[in-house]
């Protein structure tokens, strides 16, 4: 049985049509949808803040950082010393499941360490962000932490 090229133009519309339809319901019906934050659009307009923020860090007398401790499965974090009054929050970002987020009060000891451990966290990606306030000044850093 052959098939004129109308009939073959009219079967491959129809195709067409079939596959939009079924990618609309499948999108519709897609409810694990996670925006990156909760506040996206509020901390978007406030974002020349976290920029005064990220510049006072930088402008530091020694670096914030952390260093991730696989066997033990801890992260440990330095503060400049000058800064040990601190206080503030340490966020683990999941970029792929913003459920699995966790936020840690800064606590750091007298020499500006603080130990954070991170068996309970899943393997893989992780955005550390670190807001603190020290002497009336707020301070912000993002790494890309890598937990295996």
């Amino acid at each position: 049985m052959t098939m004129n090229w109308g009939t073959k133009i009219a079967l491959i519309y129809g195709g067409f049509v079939a596959f939009i339809i079924g990618m609309v319901v499948l999108c519709i019906r897609q409810n694990d949808i996670h925006l990156v934050s909760k506040e996206y659009y509020k901390e978007e307009i406030a974002y020349q803040d976290q920029i005064d923020k990220l510049t006072n860090a930088q402008q530091l007398h020694g670096q914030m950082g952390f260093q991730y401790i696989g066997e033990k499965q801890v992260v440990e974090f330095f503060f400049p010393k000058s800064l040990a009054n601190a206080t503030g929050e340490i966020l683990f970002f999941r970029p792929s499941d913003a459920r699995k987020d966790v936020k840690i009060s800064v606590d750091m000891d007298a020499t500006g360490r603080q130990v954070v451990p991170v068996s309970s966290l899943d393997k893989g990606l992780w955005k550390v962000k670190v807001r603190w306030n020290a002497n009336n000044k707020d301070y912000f850093s993002e790494q890309v932490l890598v937990i295996n």
